[in-house]
Protein backbone atom coordinates (compact mmCIF):
# COMPACT_ATOMS: atom_id res chain seq x y z
CA UNK A 1 0.00 0.00 0.00
CA UNK A 2 1.59 3.64 -0.67
CA UNK A 3 2.55 5.33 1.87
CA UNK A 4 0.22 8.35 0.90
CA UNK A 5 -2.40 6.41 1.47
CA UNK A 6 -1.35 4.98 4.97
CA UNK A 7 -0.86 8.33 5.94
CA UNK A 8 -4.27 9.47 4.61
CA UNK A 9 -6.17 6.27 6.81
CA UNK A 10 -4.04 6.98 9.59
CA UNK A 11 -4.97 10.54 9.45
CA UNK A 12 -8.98 9.80 8.88
CA UNK A 13 -8.63 7.36 11.84
CA UNK A 14 -6.56 10.25 13.88
CA UNK A 15 -9.82 12.75 13.14
CA UNK A 16 -12.47 9.87 13.76
CA UNK A 17 -10.96 8.87 17.17
CA UNK A 18 -10.85 12.58 18.15
CA UNK A 19 -14.87 12.73 17.41
CA UNK A 20 -15.72 9.95 19.57
CA UNK A 21 -13.61 11.34 22.20
CA UNK A 22 -15.09 14.69 21.86
CA UNK A 23 -18.84 13.08 21.48
CA UNK A 24 -18.26 11.27 24.80
CA UNK A 25 -17.07 14.50 26.84
CA UNK A 26 -20.48 16.56 24.99
CA UNK A 27 -22.31 13.58 26.64
CA UNK A 28 -20.85 13.96 29.53
CA UNK A 29 -21.58 17.31 29.85
CA UNK A 30 -25.29 17.02 28.63
CA UNK A 31 -25.41 14.16 31.58
CA UNK A 32 -24.40 16.63 33.90
CA UNK A 33 -26.51 19.66 32.52
CA UNK A 34 -29.50 17.53 32.30
CA UNK A 35 -29.44 14.59 34.37
CA UNK A 36 -26.83 16.09 37.36
CA UNK A 37 -24.83 12.87 36.72
CA UNK A 38 -21.38 13.34 36.55
CA UNK A 39 -18.63 10.72 35.24
CA UNK A 40 -14.62 10.90 36.09
CA UNK A 41 -12.42 11.74 33.29
CA UNK A 42 -10.95 7.93 33.56
CA UNK A 43 -15.00 6.48 32.69
CA UNK A 44 -15.56 8.85 29.35
CA UNK A 45 -12.11 7.90 28.08
CA UNK A 46 -12.12 4.28 28.78
CA UNK A 47 -15.86 4.89 27.21
CA UNK A 48 -14.39 6.65 23.83
CA UNK A 49 -11.65 4.09 23.51
CA UNK A 50 -14.25 1.24 23.62
CA UNK A 51 -16.62 3.08 20.78
CA UNK A 52 -13.42 2.72 18.76
CA UNK A 53 -12.67 -0.38 19.12
CA UNK A 54 -16.42 -1.44 18.51
CA UNK A 55 -16.37 1.02 15.30
CA UNK A 56 -13.21 -0.41 13.96
CA UNK A 57 -14.92 -4.07 14.57
CA UNK A 58 -17.91 -2.70 12.96
CA UNK A 59 -15.97 -1.07 9.82
CA UNK A 60 -14.11 -4.99 9.12
CA UNK A 61 -16.74 -6.46 9.19
CA UNK A 62 -19.62 -4.53 7.18
CA UNK A 63 -18.84 -2.23 4.29
CA UNK A 64 -18.11 1.25 4.63
CA UNK A 65 -20.52 3.65 4.87
CA UNK A 66 -18.17 6.59 3.55
CA UNK A 67 -16.84 6.32 -0.01
CA UNK A 68 -13.02 5.34 0.53
CA UNK A 69 -12.42 6.79 -2.84
CA UNK A 70 -9.54 8.97 -2.69
CA UNK A 71 -9.25 11.67 -4.87
CA UNK A 72 -6.11 13.25 -5.49
CA UNK A 73 -5.24 16.25 -7.67
CA UNK A 74 -1.49 16.62 -9.39
CA UNK A 75 -0.36 19.18 -11.64
CA UNK A 76 0.20 18.36 -14.74
CA UNK A 77 2.81 19.67 -17.15
CA UNK A 78 1.48 21.35 -20.03
CA UNK A 79 2.42 20.92 -23.64
CA UNK A 80 5.85 21.62 -25.44
CA UNK A 81 6.60 25.46 -25.70
CA UNK A 82 3.72 26.19 -22.93
CA UNK A 83 3.95 28.22 -19.98
CA UNK A 84 1.14 27.60 -17.26
CA UNK A 85 0.20 29.77 -14.66
CA UNK A 86 -1.48 28.07 -11.43
CA UNK A 87 -3.55 30.78 -9.51
CA UNK A 88 -6.01 31.31 -6.12
CA UNK A 89 -7.50 33.77 -4.72
CA UNK A 90 -8.59 34.34 -0.96
CA UNK A 91 -11.45 36.29 0.39
CA UNK A 92 -11.17 38.42 3.96
CA UNK A 93 -13.64 40.73 5.39
CA UNK A 94 -11.80 43.35 3.87
CA UNK A 95 -8.72 42.64 1.61
CA UNK A 96 -8.42 39.90 -0.63
CA UNK A 97 -4.93 37.40 -1.19
CA UNK A 98 -4.14 35.92 -4.19
CA UNK A 99 -1.38 33.63 -5.42
CA UNK A 100 0.20 32.73 -8.59
CA UNK A 101 3.07 30.09 -9.74
CA UNK A 102 4.07 30.14 -13.71
CA UNK A 103 6.08 27.17 -14.74
CA UNK A 104 7.22 25.12 -18.38
CA UNK A 105 6.52 22.58 -20.35
CA UNK A 106 9.12 20.47 -17.50
CA UNK A 107 7.70 21.91 -14.62
CA UNK A 108 10.53 24.34 -13.62
CA UNK A 109 8.97 27.02 -12.13
CA UNK A 110 9.68 30.91 -13.78
CA UNK A 111 8.33 32.52 -11.75
CA UNK A 112 5.46 33.52 -9.29
CA UNK A 113 4.40 36.04 -6.58
CA UNK A 114 1.40 37.02 -5.05
CA UNK A 115 0.07 39.77 -2.73
CA UNK A 116 -2.78 42.11 -1.19
CA UNK A 117 -5.48 44.25 -2.38
CA UNK A 118 -7.62 46.38 0.37
CA UNK A 119 -11.43 45.80 -0.41
CA UNK A 120 -14.18 43.55 0.05
CA UNK A 121 -15.05 40.94 -3.16
CA UNK A 122 -16.80 38.30 -4.12
CA UNK A 123 -15.01 34.76 -4.48
CA UNK A 124 -15.88 35.30 -8.41
CA UNK A 125 -14.17 38.99 -8.17
CA UNK A 126 -11.04 37.35 -6.55
CA UNK A 127 -10.49 34.98 -8.75
CA UNK A 128 -10.77 37.21 -11.41
CA UNK A 129 -8.36 39.68 -10.10
CA UNK A 130 -5.73 36.63 -9.55
CA UNK A 131 -5.80 35.58 -13.42
CA UNK A 132 -5.23 39.21 -14.22
CA UNK A 133 -2.46 40.06 -11.94
CA UNK A 134 -1.34 36.25 -12.73
CA UNK A 135 -1.36 37.06 -16.73
CA UNK A 136 0.65 40.29 -16.09
CA UNK A 137 3.34 38.49 -13.85
CA UNK A 138 3.31 35.90 -17.22
CA UNK A 139 4.09 38.69 -19.09
CA UNK A 140 6.67 40.28 -16.92
CA UNK A 141 8.28 36.48 -17.23
CA UNK A 142 7.91 36.10 -20.83
CA UNK A 143 6.80 38.92 -23.17
CA UNK A 144 3.17 38.26 -23.86
CA UNK A 145 2.06 37.05 -27.29
CA UNK A 146 5.84 35.42 -27.57
CA UNK A 147 4.47 31.78 -25.83
CA UNK A 148 0.80 30.05 -25.59
CA UNK A 149 0.02 30.56 -22.32
CA UNK A 150 -2.63 28.10 -20.13
CA UNK A 151 -4.24 28.33 -16.78
CA UNK A 152 -5.49 26.81 -14.14
CA UNK A 153 -7.33 27.91 -11.18
CA UNK A 154 -8.53 26.13 -8.19
CA UNK A 155 -12.31 27.61 -8.76
CA UNK A 156 -13.94 27.03 -11.82
CA UNK A 157 -15.46 30.27 -13.29
CA UNK A 158 -19.22 30.26 -14.96
CA UNK A 159 -18.72 33.02 -17.68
Amino acid sequence: MPRARLRQRSRVRGVTDLMKTLWNCWNNRNNYIFREKEEEAKQIWERANNLNKDFGICNMLNEALLSQNIVEKRWKKPPKDVIKINFDATVGENRTGYGMVIRDEEGFVLGGGGGFKEGRRSVEEAECMAFEESIKMACSVYPCGRLPMVSEASAHLDA
